[in-house]
């Protein structure tokens, strides 16, 4: 088995050798075309290369605050992340400034056409992108590159004032609705204290009637206490009228206690009538008192409700007021910063990058050999199909 696979490669050796100036002329054929095509049908293409810096932001909106949050989230000032500049780097609206800036025919030059020279890529680790353009004419590599890193420049500084006149605007008005609100809530206390029934005469006349009532509890106590005094001498002259043997109207002691009797028998149904007048009194007070006291704590809540608001007010007022001076300075520090620097403009390159000669010599050759000894190797499986067909 061995000895016919070395048999069979030796055939085929023979056959290549036999056919070596067939596969070196095909070989040959094919290097000449490449150098036609290399050297003079296909057109040099050139690649220019422009670099540019992604800035840090200096300032950060409202440091805890949760409306400074989200003034960093709409200006986008948390972070700058590169990546996110490839994709606008190769936007419509950028390329179509480059190609009106260039003055590049859209009619000749498609926007897809246009996008497809360009190549935008961050470089790792770095805070820098690379913008890469290839073009027939050197010049035109450079101009394409340098006007891209530009115009990106001016489309990300246009749209970063935009987003922050967008949230002054935003802040501005907030800033105003809430001073209407304050001023709305302030006159509404105004209001509310001029009321005839304020909390002050409420409270002031609520307290005099606690007062009022604080003295009719005591007329009332200072009643029964005279109330037990009067009972406490009926008993005594009740007693000593028993004492009397003689209880004739000539005896004057008897006559003097029967008075004495009679004189405290009134004083004691004065002080029933004083002490069931002032129970009424007080229970008339007491009535009045309860409702003052319902009056003053509606009047009380309105009051802390109104002045509630004012506090709100007040509080949102000045977290939108320290926040939209946060944004205008921003505004202002902005129009003076670039987002996107330049920091190696592109050179006209010199040496083309396409075609590649010496690759396409290389391959041409290969791909020659290769043709070669497939037609030398077809040529003989023919010529010996032949010789079997005809019996030799």
């Amino acid at each position: 088995m061995r000895v016919e696979e070395e048999i069979s490669l030796r055939e085929l050796m023979e056959t290549i050798l036999a056919g070596k100036w067939i596969i070196m002329a095909i070989t040959i054929v094919a290097m000449l075309i490449s150098v036609l095509f290399s050297f003079w049908l296909i057109k040099p293409a050139y690649e220019a290369k422009t670099l540019v810096a992604v800035n840090k932001p200096n300032l950060v909106i409202g440091s805890g605050s949760g409306w400074g949050d989200l003034a960093n989230i709409l200006l986008g000032m948390s972070q700058r992340n590169p990546q996110s500049y490839v994709a606008q780097a190769k936007s419509a609206a950028v390329l179509k400034k480059v190609m009106q800036r260039l003055n590049i025919d859209a009619h000749k030059t498609s926007l897809n056409m246009f996008a497809q020279q360009i190549k935008i890529s961050n470089i790792k680790e770095t805070e820098l992108l690379e913008i890469t353009v290839k073009d027939q004419s050197p010049q035109r590599a450079a101009e394409i590159a340098n006007a891209c890193a530009e115009e990106l420049a001016e489309f990300v500084s246009t749209a970063d004032k935009a987003k922050v006149q967008k949230i002054s605007a935003f802040l501005g008005k907030q800033v105003n609705e809430e001073q209407a609100k304050l001023d709305s809530s302030v006159e509404e206390m105004k209001q509310f204290l001029k009321q005839p029934d304020s909390v002050v005469k409420l409270e002031a006349e609520l307290k005099a009637n606690l007062l009022l009532l604080a003295e009719f509890q005591a007329r009332k106590a200072n009643s029964q206490i005279e109330t037990q005094k009067v009972a406490a001498a009926l008993a005594t002259i009740e007693k000593q009228l028993l004492t009397i043997p003689e209880k004739s109207e000539l005896n004057p002691v008897y006559l003097e206690l029967q008075k004495e009797l009679a004189l405290k028998k009134a004083l004691g149904a004065q002080l029933d009538v004083e002490k069931i007048l002032i129970t009424a009194e007080i229970a008339q007070a007491d009535v009045h008192i309860k409702e003052l006291q319902g009056k003053l704590a509606d009047k009380n809540l309105q009051s802390e409700q109104i002045q509630a608001e004012i506090d709100m007010a007040k509080q949102n007022y000045a977290l939108f007021y320290k926040n939209y001076a946060e944004v205008k300075a921003t505004e202002s520090l902005k129009a003076n910063e670039a987002v996107l620097g330049i920091v190696s403009p592109a050179d006209e390159p010199t040496v083309p990058v396409a075609p590649n000669k010496t690759l396409n010599l290389a391959i041409a050759a290969c791909l020659g050999l290769m043709l070669g000894m497939f037609v030398v190797l077809l040529r003989s499986y023919w010529a010996n199909s032949a010789t079997d067909r005809h019996g030799f």
